[in-house]
């Protein structure tokens, strides 16, 4: 096996500043070529912001305070990818990404998988490559499954190992049943979950896709390779 190659650096989202005009700055992950990003939960002023360099320029406290925890978060980077290479893993950027932010098939969850394909969406509106009717319609598949599974389940949220075919076929008989809506809504709300599950897949957060054996005539989606803003 040949060496893997590996590179850490930090970007900020100008288009996502805050009302201060800060900007999240967001970590990117490359591993033999695969990038991927995640958030740091950490803002900078972009006039501060150094791009080359990948910090501010530290003229002031709060300015070394996010350069020593972007050090920080670096140097655990760093720390995992070792860590995986000791263990003779088969490293890529969504692994390594997962392993530093803990996301994995019993810590993510429904709902809030749901909320990070929805904010992606959000920007693909906003960039005119999608159309807000298709937004609003997630939005709304969102919301009935956090009936579904409060009723069903009488949870707040579902873990994605908990998915599973008859947890789709329990969705869609509670949506002819309990909401009484027709054969083609109800199969609509069902489809919707496709893409949005797919976006787990392709990140890393499960191994397979047990929706795709549920038999309900899905069709793959064109934002079925949606990633999280991260």
């Amino acid at each position: 096996m040949g060496k893997s190659t590996f590179n850490i650096i930090y970007v900020i989202q100008k288009g996502k500043a805050k009302a201060d005009g800060s900007a999240p700055v967001v970590a990117r992950i490359t591993v033999n070529g695969e990038k991927s990003h995640f958030a740091t939960r950490i803002y900078v002023d972009p006039a501060c912001w150094l791009p080359k360099e990948y910090r501010t320029t530290g003229m002031t406290r709060e300015e070394r305070k996010v350069n020593e925890a972007l050090d920080e978060l670096r140097v655990l980077i760093k720390q995992r990818y070792d860590e995986m290479l000791r263990r003779a893993e088969a490293i890529t950027a969504g692994k390594l990404k997962n392993a530093i932010t803990g996301l994995d098939e019993k810590a993510m969850k429904l709902l809030d998988l749901c909320d990070r394909f929805i904010e992606d969406y959000k920007g693909l509106v906003e960039a005119k490559v999608y159309g807000r009717k298709t937004l609003t319609r997630y939005v709304s598949t969102r919301n009935r499954l956090s009936k579904f599974i409060t009723e069903r389940y009488r949870l707040q949220d579902i873990p994605l190992s908990d998915i599973n075919p008859k947890f789709a076929k329990d969705f869609d008989l509670w949506l002819r049943t309990t909401k009484r809506l027709a054969n083609n809504t109800s199969m609509k709300f069902i489809r919707r979950l496709k893409p949005i599950y797919h976006m787990a897949v392709t990140n890393g957060w499960v191994q397979s896709d047990p929706l795709a054996r549920c038999g309900f005539g899905w069709r793959r989606s064109t934002v079925a390779t949606l990633r999280p803003r991260s």
